[in-house]
C-alpha cells in the first residue's frame, strides 16, 4: 500500500488502495470479482444491469499476493453473493481467485454466497453479455434463490 500512495502522490491519482478498486458498489447486493483484461468489459456489464435496475457493484482484485483479506472481508460484510471470474482452473475444485476469496470470507458469521465462473480460458474472447450473465446468477444468490452449478464455464 505504501506503493500505491507514493504513486498517487507523484501522477496525482490513485486506483482504490493498490490492492483491490471497487466499482459501482454502492448500495450493491452483489459483486462481480474480476482481474485484469476482463475488468473492462466487467464494468460495461456492470453499467448495464445497473441501468436495468439491478444492483450489483465489481470489485477488480489488482493485486493476487498477497492476497487483500480484510478487504475482502469488508466488501462480503455488506453483500449477500460475490461472483468471482477466473482464467485459470486449480486442481481440485475451483480457480485461484475462487478459493483465495472464498477463503477470506469463511470466517464471517453472516458470509454471501462465493460462485465460481471461468472465462477467458485459452484466449477466449469475454463479451458484455457473458459476464452481464455472471451478474444475473450472482443477483439471484444474493436473493437467496438456488443456483446451479456452484462452479460454472462461461
Amino acid at each position: 500500500m505504501e506503493v500505491n500512495e507514493d504513486y498517487g502522490r507523484t501522477f496525482d491519482r490513485k486506483y482504490g488502495n493498490g490492492l483491490v478498486e471497487k466499482y459501482r458498489c454502492e448500495g450493491a447486493e452483489a459483486v462481480i470479482v474480476a482481474m485484469g483484461s476482463m475488468v473492462g468489459t466487467a464494468r460495461t456489464a456492470v453499467d448495464k444491469l445497473r441501468d436495468e435496475g439491478e444492483n450489483v457493484g465489481l470489485v477488480k482484485l489488482k493485486c493476487f499476493l498477497p492476497f487483500p483479506e480484510e478487504d475482502f472481508r469488508r466488501i462480503g460484510e455488506s453483500v449477500k453473493a460475490v461472483g468471482m471470474i477466473d482464467r485459470n482452473v486449480c486442481l481440485g475444485h475451483g480457480g485461484a481467485g475462487f478459493r483465495m476469496v472464498r477463503h477470506s470470507l469463511y470466517e464471517l458469521d453472516d458470509r454471501p454466497a462465493v460462485l465460481q465462473f471461468h472465462a477467458g480460458l485459452g484466449g477466449k474472447e469475454v463479451r458484455v453479455r457473458d459476464i452481464v450473465k455472471v451478474g444475473e446468477k450472482t443477483l439471484k444468490a444474493a436473493r437467496g434463490e438456488k443456483v446451479a452449478p456452484l462452479v460454472e464455464w462461461v
